[in-house]
């Protein structure tokens, strides 16, 4: 029984971004699911330019700057995403919406996902709250180890297997968000969207063998091949982590708020826990630690601004659309990289770039039809309901 719990949400009626709403203002009615995708497109578009930007100034701190310390990296870029708590704050302060509204907010937002997996037979009771921040917690650090393992495998696998492999595989997530999606949120198997997956794979393989000529690294079959797998389970990782991301840390109403509160204990777990892991590795000779210089700490800096807007963003299409939508749409990044480095290096685009290009294209387009299509289709079936 949650009638008195529901009740009391509704109480509280504050200017927050619910994406989920349906809008009937004007005399016009908008498809809540027409409205979150259309939005979820408009969000990936920041994500696309973000990674875009972070992944040209990583590889010049690496690279061009000789700083290679890459959990230290990670560590740092992951840490800023607690700025977005103060963010939001200052956001819905500008909006004016007060601190205790933001709270109370949060609280039900969070409220909704505890109730998902625990029935309460009343209205909740101080231990109760208690018990849905330890909710909280649990999934806040458990899904912090698995991003930060993803994130920390892609760095090792750099060093035994090349760039065109590595970018082929790990862009495979979406293949694992879909498959994982089937199984742990219980999507229905479409054959467009398998279509749509696999024309982006098929894209994403195209542009990796044009570039397999040229490989990074000078490393044997063998090593090769544990590159391949370490970046397998990168890949595999990083589906399983939106998928789970979707399942257990985004209510029922999503809240573009919530999703950045969310983020931001991710930095907050990630600033106080898992820098643990950095005198550890420096002891056991794995990554020596040193601190950059003012101007690579400078890079560092815009770095880790990047990685905040752009994993900001990512989760807010996660919460507004779905994990697969999501990793297929990040794969538009591959084109626009290749754009990117045309435009500033003057690096040709070769045929199969055009043709791996038009497939991730293609295949976006045809899974955003067919979630269109998917949330046309429930909206009228609850129409239908009323």
């Amino acid at each position: 029984m949650r009638t008195e719990v529901e009740s009391s949400k509704h109480t509280i009626h504050t200017p927050l971004l619910r994406s989920e709403e349906t809008r009937e203002e004007g005399g016009g009615n908008v498809s809540r699911g027409t409205s979150n995708m259309v939005l979820g497109a408009g969000v990936l578009s920041i994500c696309i330019a973000t990674f875009t930007l972070q992944t040209e100034i990583a590889q010049h701190v690496q690279a061009g700057m000789s700083y290679q310390k890459p959990y230290f990296i990670l560590w740092v870029a992951h840490s800023f995403y607690l700025f977005l708590i103060p963010f939001q704050l200052l956001v819905n302060r500008v909006k004016g919406i007060s601190y205790r509204e933001s709270y109370n907010e949060f609280r039900h937002s969070l409220e909704d996902i505890y109730d998902s997996f625990h029935e309460r037979d009343s209205a909740p009771s101080q231990a109760a709250n208690r018990h849905t921040f330890a909710h909280l917690l649990k999934i806040g650090l458990f899904l912090t180890l698995i991003f930060t393992t993803a994130a920390f495998l892609w760095y090792v696998s750099i060093s035994f297997t090349t760039m065109a492999k590595l970018t082929a595989i790990y862009n495979t997530a979406c293949f694992f968000a879909y498959a994982f999606s089937t199984w742990l949120l219980k999507e229905e198997v479409s054959r467009y969207k398998v279509l749509a997956v696999f024309l982006s794979i098929t894209g994403v393989v195209i542009i990796s063998l044009d570039l397999s000529g040229t490989p990074d690294v000078n490393t044997g079959e063998s090593s090769t091949l544990i590159g391949d797998i370490i970046a397998c389970v990168c890949a595999s990782l990083i589906g399983l982590y939106e998928v789970l991301y979707k399942k257990y840390a985004v209510p029922k109403q999503t809240s573009i708020s919530f999703a950045n509160f969310f983020t931001g204990i991710i930095g907050t777990i990630t600033f106080l826990c898992f820098w643990i892991p950095i005198p550890i590795f420096h002891f056991l000779n794995i990554e020596l630690f040193a601190l950059p210089d003012w101007k690579t700490g400078l890079f560092l800096l815009a770095n880790a601004s990047m990685g905040l807007i752009y994993n900001a963003c990512f989760m807010i299409v996660i919460a507004l659309t779905s994990p697969t939508f999501a990793a297929v749409g990040v794969m538009l990044t591959i084109p626009v990289v290749a754009v990117t480095d045309m435009l500033v290096t003057s690096t040709p685009i070769s045929l199969a770039y055009v043709l791996g290009g038009v497939c991730i294209f293609v295949g976006f387009g045809a899974l955003l039809s067919a979630d269109l299509h998917d949330s046309a289709k429930n909206e009228n079936g609850s129409e239908e309901g009323f």
